[in-house]
């Protein structure tokens, strides 16, 4: 269902003359953004790879929380969270969205299910309406191969709206969930992708976003 996503890229927001020095990019997530499961994170979470990818010119920013959920109706809602007032500080050029995971944890799910549609469309509003006017991505969330901490078949409910919210508003998806599917091997405990895992989305981030986003000409 997810093989043929069309990720639309406005390259004339992002032209050379768009930015006065360095594009900064936020990666806005959970616990699967902030690496958990990766070994030297710092280094090796998907982030840290996309800026090394990227290299000169660009500045990636890891704003993901442990235990974050995209409801404001869950537990442990990002919008609660310093790492969600971080990146709106950062003032991004280009806003990386991948929630929607801790939202199908069994203690979350009976009250953020109904509420995940409008949760993601205000958070949306919250970093269009940013002075930056950052490009917005949405990562469709990855596979869960089993755990007591998250379900696949509440993912399999989420994907659709992020990508029917992702179509009403022009943005971008981004098919981390295709790029991962199947590869149970890389998640050590069938929820967090490790470092090959980590590596594989930034990857895949680097490719839809690399074309949309130029650092100013020296």
């Amino acid at each position: 269902m997810f093989k043929r996503i069309i990720v639309g890229i406005a390259v004339a927001a992002f032209a050379v003359s768009a930015f006065a020095e360095t594009v900064k990019i936020a990666c806005v997530g959970d616990s699967i953004t902030f690496g958990d499961k990766v070994v030297h994170r710092e280094q090796c979470s998907y982030p840290a790879v996309l800026q090394k990818m990227l290299g000169n010119g660009f500045e990636v920013k890891n704003f993901g929380r442990c235990g974050a959920s995209l409801s404001k109706e869950a537990h442990y809602p990002y919008w609660k969270v310093a790492e969600f007032e971080k990146s709106k500080e950062f003032l991004p050029n280009a806003a990386i969205i991948m929630l929607g995971t801790n939202d199908t944890n069994p203690k979350n799910w009976p009250l953020a299910q109904n509420y995940i549609e409008r949760d993601l469309k205000a958070l949306l509003d919250v970093y269009a309406g940013l002075p930056s006017k950052p490009k917005i991505y949405l990562c469709l969330p990855v596979e869960c191969f089993g755990s007591k901490f998250a379900s696949e078949d509440c993912l399999k409910v989420i994907r659709p709206i992020i990508m029917k919210v992702a179509k009403e508003r022009g943005i971008a998806v981004i098919d981390t969930y295709a790029a991962l599917k199947g590869k149970k091997e890389l998640f050590p405990d069938n929820l967090h992708p490790a470092n090959d895992g980590a590596k594989i989305i930034a990857e895949t981030v680097f490719a839809a976003i690399s074309p949309a986003l130029k650092p100013a000409a020296k």
